[in-house]
C-alpha cells in the first residue's frame, strides 16, 4: 500500500472514531438530562416512592416517603420496610408485607394491600421493575380509614 493510501485511510478512520465519538457524547448528554427530568417526577411526586433493592432494602426514596415514614432526607436508604411497621403481633402488618412482596416478585405485576406502617394506614401499590428490584408507590389513607371506621360505627348503631 502506498503511503498516501494508507494515509487518506487512517484519516478516514480517525474521521470515524470522531464521529462515533461525538455521537456518544451526545448520547450521554442527552441521557444525562432524561435522568434528571425522572428523578425530578421521582422526587416531586404526590405520592411516597420507594425502590426495594433485591436485597430487601429502601435504595432510594423521594420525598413524599420521607414524609410518610417520618424521617429526616437520605434517612431511609438501606433500612428494610419491615422495620418501619411496629408490633407485628397487633397489626398483622408484618404478614401481609411479606405476602405482598412475596406476590409482586412471583407473579411479576402490580400488587396492592393496605397495612400499617409507622402507626398510620398507608395503601401500597407494588411492581417488580428488574433482577428483582420492586417500586413501591405509598400512599397515606389514615384519614379515608378513620371516616370508614365512622361510616360502619354508624350504621351498625343507633
Amino acid at each position: 500500500m502506498e503511503p498516501e493510501i494508507e494515509i487518506l485511510d487512517l484519516k478516514a478512520q480517525l474521521e470515524e472514531a470522531l464521529d462515533s465519538q461525538n455521537e456518544m457524547l451526545s448520547l450521554l448528554v442527552k441521557h444525562q438530562g432524561l435522568s434528571e427530568h425522572y428523578q425530578n417526577i421521582f422526587n416531586l411526586s404526590a405520592s411516597g416512592q420507594l425502590i426495594i433493592s433485591p436485597n430487601g432494602k429502601i435504595s432510594n426514596a423521594n420525598i413524599k416517603a420521607h414524609k410518610i415514614l417520618s424521617r429526616k432526607a437520605g434517612r431511609l436508604i438501606g433500612k428494610s420496610l419491615f422495620s418501619f411497621l411496629g408490633d407485628a403481633q397487633v397489626s398483622g402488618s408484618h404478614e401481609i408485607l411479606m405476602d405482598h412482596l412475596h406476590y409482586v416478585k412471583t407473579l411479576k405485576t402490580a400488587v396492592k394491600c393496605e397495612i400499617i406502617i409507622n402507626n398510620k394506614w398507608c395503601a401500597l401499590h407494588s411492581f417488580l421493575l428488574s433482577n428483582n428490584v420492586i417500586t413501591i408507590t405509598i400512599i397515606d389513607i389514615s384519614i379515608r380509614k378513620k371516616l370508614e371506621a365512622k361510616v360502619y360505627h354508624g350504621s351498625t348503631h343507633d
